[in-house]
């Protein structure tokens, strides 16, 4: 009659096994002997090999946009040039954040704000939504996970812009409240 074998046994055996066929792969992977074809490098964000080239260009452009939106609303409303700024600085993070390699564009059109501060917070709102919207759409579009990632953290940043503004009421830097819904 056999001899019962004990299983720590064979557990002992099949993990000295594993490792040294792990040994034998490790060793002739570092002899040289074998061809590893050839590397790529990953691409360069914003780079010509970048193939989230275009919605990085599209992203680009559309916080340069709101950026010189914001430089307007300053210019035309310096009371809540405050609040403007803060929110400027978070666009000109966005900016950076999905910028790449090329430069930073201009905005293609010139902003115009209104003239009564209400009726510029609601064009300041909707450019917001807006943005948050197209943000939506570039993180779908995104190939690169951590592109699309900081795509929705950029898209919830205008978001809460959108939301804060519409809100409905603005403190200006000389105390004065503007309503949204009023002009």
């Amino acid at each position: 009659m056999p001899s019962p074998v004990a299983r720590r046994s064979v557990l002992g055996g099949l993990t000295g096994a594993a490792i040294g066929l792990a040994g034998a792969l490790s060793l002739s992977a570092c002899s040289g002997d074998s061809d590893p074809g050839p590397t790529t490098a990953p691409p360069t964000p914003g780079g010509p090999d970048d193939p989230d080239a275009a919605v990085r260009a599209q992203a680009v452009q559309s916080e340069a946009m709101l950026i010189a939106l914001y430089d307007a609303t300053v210019r035309r409303h310096p009371d809540i040039a405050g609040q403007l700024r803060e929110y400027r600085a978070q666009h000109l993070a966005h900016q950076a954040a999905v910028q790449g390699a090329g430069p930073t564009p201009k905005p293609t059109t010139a902003a115009t704000v209104p003239a009564q501060r209400a009726a510029a917070v609601r064009a300041l709102r909707a450019a917001e939504t807006a943005a948050a919207a197209a943000r939506q759409r570039s993180c779908v579009a995104a190939t690169d996970d951590s592109l699309a990632a900081t795509f929705a953290w950029i898209g919830a940043s205008e978001a809460q812009h959108a939301a804060a503004w519409a809100t409905g009421a603005t403190t200006g830097d000389d105390g004065a409240t503007a309503v949204a819904g009023t002009s």
